[in-house]
């Protein structure tokens, strides 16, 4: 037995089993009904007496009775329906794959959906959009964007998983979208739109936003992270993919660096810790919420260090090469398992000509950026020299002052582009100064002063 929180505002906490009426402006009536869940990061024994552990997976089967005028949604494949009296009826679930508690989903009520005539698995209608009854025609743009993204990322990372793929407008969730495996939940002012009245700015939001749930269903979901310390990696690798494989957009990264680059000289800290000192932070117990542990900081600088290793790759294997072999070496090693954060790195150290163990965790380890120097010595060789980078702050002060960073140097002469891993404070090259056409251009997001 166990208990629904009844949603009335913003406010209101959507965790574990939750429900809500809403107004359908189509007929007028407040008596529609909507019961979802949301099981992120520990809240599924809100519901079912389990222990909730990312290294566990388990198949299941679920029942659900309930009022017959509802639509039912969950991961699972729809088995069996019948009526077992007047008003209700049993629907039957069965989970084709390993699953863990945290992306469990299901959803009860008052709902319509639109679907695609792409198909899943060779199924018809396995590609839906829920939404409230009088919202539908606001789903498309939403649909349009999976039926366009989900082949490109079947490129990337192989065959869709499941069997079935159903994004659902919710009235009220607190962290904005949840995505459960093969059954995304996310608030639907995020995800309707009027396609005729939208901005180019919301559409392109609502895309990053499609293509960023659907990479967890790969990467998060089929494999998942082993602790919730690596929340923000798990969507910093989302949002990277997102941007710079599938959209290949510019990041606006100065954004993120001058925010960490401010040295507060009343506490004698960066206003920004580093990723390690957030995770050392966090206290992940049975009453956190997503908000409580998941940093946009970290999340920042984890695309920053993706971006790094991914320009590093690019050089050595090629375009999209990172990205190859994160998924021939890790998700297809691991689809089903959990996997830590160090892991991937020891798994993909021996794909590059340097320790890529190492230069992870510096960066994990670092507060601020580097600032890189340019010039030219006494026998007219390109110089390259590196020092922290600060917004408003007197170095002097600051024991960190010395820190060394590793740089990555895309060193682009008339010859082509080479690339040295930068770990000391000043790199000697032997390269003429005159040849040297740029440094790091359209690479690294570093501060450059030559």
């Amino acid at each position: 037995m166990g208990k629904i929180n009844t949603i009335k505002t913003f406010q209101d906490s959507t965790v574990g089993l939750f429900k809500t009426n809403y107004l359908n402006n189509l007929s007028g009536s407040a008596n529609n009904y909507i019961v979802a869940t949301q099981f992120q990061p520990n809240f599924a024994d809100l519901v079912f007496p389990i222990i909730e552990d990312l290294n566990h997976k388990f198949k299941i089967n679920l029942d659900i009775i309930t009022d017959k005028k509802f639509k039912v949604l969950t991961n699972g494949d729809l088995t069996h329906e019948e009526e077992i009296e007047s008003e209700l009826k049993l629907f039957r679930f069965t989970f084709p794959k390993l699953i863990h508690s945290s992306i469990l989903s299901f959803v009860i009520g008052d709902l319509k959906y639109i679907s695609s005539q792409k198909m899943i698995n060779n199924t018809m209608d396995s590609i839906r959009v829920y939404t409230m009854i009088d919202e539908t025609a606001n789903a498309r743009l939403c649909l349009k964007y999976i039926e366009d993204y989900l082949p490109k990322l079947e490129d990337v990372f192989g065959s869709y998983p499941l069997n079935h793929l159903y994004f659902t407008g919710l009235p009220f969730l607190n962290d904005g979208a949840s995505e459960n495996w093969g059954s995304i939940n996310v608030i639907q002012n995020n995800l309707l739109l009027n396609e005729n009245e939208a901005t180019e700015s919301e559409k392109s939001q609502l895309k990053e936003l499609v293509i960023h749930e659907l990479v967890h269903q790969w990467v998060g979901n089929w494999m998942n992270f082993d602790n919730w310390d690596t929340l923000w990696f798990n969507e910093s690798f989302a949002s990277f993919v997102t941007r710079n494989i599938i959209l290949d957009t510019k990041v606006d990264f100065e954004k993120f660096m001058e925010k960490d680059c401010f040295y507060n000289e009343d506490t004698k800290k960066f206003d920004v810790d580093s990723i390690n000192k957030y995770k050392d932070g966090l206290s992940i117990g049975p009453n956190s919420a997503v908000a409580d542990i998941f940093h946009p900081d970290a999340y920042e600088k984890g695309m920053i260090i993706l971006q790094m290793i991914n320009s590093i790759f690019e050089i050595e294997k090629g375009k999209n090469g990172f990205i190859k072999a994160f998924k021939n070496l890790v998700l297809d090693n691991s689809k089903d398992k959990s996997i830590s954060f160090d892991k991937i790195w020891s798994i993909l150290n021996d794909e590059v000509d340097f320790d890529l163990i190492d230069f992870v965790n510096s960066w994990c380890n670092a507060n601020g950026y580097p600032i890189i120097s340019v010039s030219k010595d006494s026998n007219g060789k390109v110089v390259v020299e590196q020092e922290l980078y600060l917004e408003d702050s007197n170095a002097e002060t600051i024991t960190e002052v010395g820190k060394t960073f590793q740089v990555p140097l895309f060193i682009k002469t008339k010859e082509g582009v080479e690339y040295k891993l930068m770990t000391e404070k000043q790199l000697k090259l032997n390269l003429d100064y005159q040849y040297l056409v740029n440094l790091n251009a359209d690479h690294i997001p570093f501060h450059l002063k030559i």
